[in-house]
């Protein structure tokens, strides 16, 4: 701070000054650079009643003003906000309409499944029971299909074959 040299009278002046009585005050400037000779002309001059009345009148309606248009936002705010509610509960309500219908499918397929396994088991119950009460050449006899059409040589050969011996007991 020693190497910058001021002399400005801001920083030349003491921090506070003493009065007779004692007591610190502030110092007192004794001139304002900031204040300007037309400002202080201009402050000088008293205000009319009838300007007063005007300018108030003109604050007054700004204010309206933006009331008005504070209010115009907030129903704008409100309509929105309403909007977006409805199309929140819309897609709920869309949701739990389609899980109910997720969860009436599934329940569906389930139920079909069990059944299908019913009849498979039970279709299976009968294959064994009649696999168990017939000789070994019936049991090989009902698992091959001696309807097949297009047969060759070999195959049919080994049909007639399993056929006789299916017979023979």
């Amino acid at each position: 701070l020693d190497s910058f040299p001021i002399n400005d009278d801001i920083f030349s002046m003491p921090a506070t000054t003493t009065t007779a009585g004692g007591t610190a005050q502030p110092p007192q400037a004794t001139s304002d650079p900031f204040l300007s000779t037309d400002f202080v002309e201009e402050s000088a001059q008293p205000l009319g009643s009838s300007m007063s009345s005007e300018v108030d009148e003109e604050e007054n309606e700004r204010q309206r003003q933006r009331d008005a248009e504070q209010q115009a936002f907030n129903r704008k705010l409100y309509l929105k906000d309403e909007k977006e509610r409805t199309r929140i509960e819309e897609k709920r309500r869309k949701a739990q309409e389609e899980l109910r219908k997720w969860h009436d499918d599934r329940r569906q397929r389930i139920q079909q499944k069990m059944e299908f396994n019913r009849e498979e088991e039970k279709h299976s119950r009968e294959m064994k029971q009649q696999l168990n009460h017939g000789s070994s050449w019936k049991k090989v006899a009902s698992m091959i299909n001696f309807n097949d059409g297009g047969e060759r040589k070999e195959v049919a050969r080994m049909k007639s074959v399993l056929l006789a011996k299916k017979n023979e007991d």
